[in-house]
């Protein structure tokens, strides 16, 4: 089943097409759109419906300029790090809603990069992101590489929260989880 993204916003990539021809180098552009569209039509992770079983942690997270209402889940499963320390591993991500191109690729290829990172390495990836979008910081860490991409948003300003929304909410569920560790 596919997410309403693709039919209630068909309108969304030719409209980003547009504006990133206008904004930015050919072949830059034409990657971006190339990466948006793959995976706005087949979607790393997106699911009809949320698991609800033990081990899942979600969230729910709505973009107001744009109409983007996504959930996104996360199963977590004990592990231990090098030095023996006990820690939660983000084994899957999955989302379901409604969403533009935009919002969908990027909790597409949120879903695609962040599973086999712990909890505490995901917090600071996301951040990594989100800084990225708003110019704040490059992309420094090699596992977020594939989406740098998205710098063609540094010229849409509108657009920002429609890529960075999937991560906020990852960054929810990674706070549900931290104060679940402590309770």
């Amino acid at each position: 089943m596919r997410s309403k993204a693709s039919s209630r916003r068909s309108d969304k990539p030719a409209t980003c097409s547009a504006e990133h021809a206008a904004t930015s180098g050919v072949a830059l552009s034409q990657l971006y759109q190339q990466q948006v569209l793959q995976h706005n039509r087949h979607p790393v992770g997106f699911r009809a419906a949320l698991p609800h079983t033990a081990g899942w942690y979600q969230t729910r997270a709505i973009n107001p300029l744009c109409g983007d209402e996504i959930e996104l889940a996360a199963h977590l499963q004990p592990c231990q790090t090098a030095i023996d320390q006990p820690a939660l591993l983000l084994s899957e991500l999955v989302f379901c809603g409604d969403s533009c191109a935009i919002c969908t690729a990027s909790a597409s290829m949120l879903c695609a990069q962040m599973p086999g990172q712990s909890a505490r390495q995901a917090a600071p990836l996301a951040q990594q992101f989100i800084d990225f979008v708003h110019q704040r910081s490059p992309l420094s860490d090699q596992r977020l590489q594939p989406l740098s991409v998205f710098a063609q948003l540094q010229q849409l300003p509108n657009r920002k929260s429609c890529a960075i929304l999937p991560w906020q909410a990852l960054q929810d569920v990674l706070a549900a989880v931290n104060k679940s560790e402590h309770q």
